[in-house]
């Protein structure tokens, strides 16, 4: 597979960079290893495609267990217990 475009590993950086300063309910960031994905980005682009959806499924799991994530739940909650 050849290199990823510019402009795509620009925006793959900043949603990593996002991905690190988000912490679950336990401060642990939604991904730790920025540097090594970034990496793999550029060394080797098709493995990290074969690993998309097993990320995907990790930092959905991840982002659910958010403070901001259960907060906005408990007043989906609330708004349907008044309804």
């Amino acid at each position: 597979m050849k290199a990823l475009e510019p402009w795509k590993l620009q925006l793959a950086d900043k949603a990593l960079d996002s991905l690190a300063s988000k912490e679950d309910t336990e401060g642990i960031a939604l991904i730790n290893n920025v540097e090594e994905w970034k990496k793999r980005l550029r060394t080797e682009p098709q493995a990290v495609l074969e690993d998309m959806s097993w990320l995907i499924f990790v930092l959905t799991d991840r982002a659910t267990n958010t403070p901001d994530f259960l907060a906005q739940h408990e007043e989906d909650v609330d708004h349907e217990r008044r309804v």
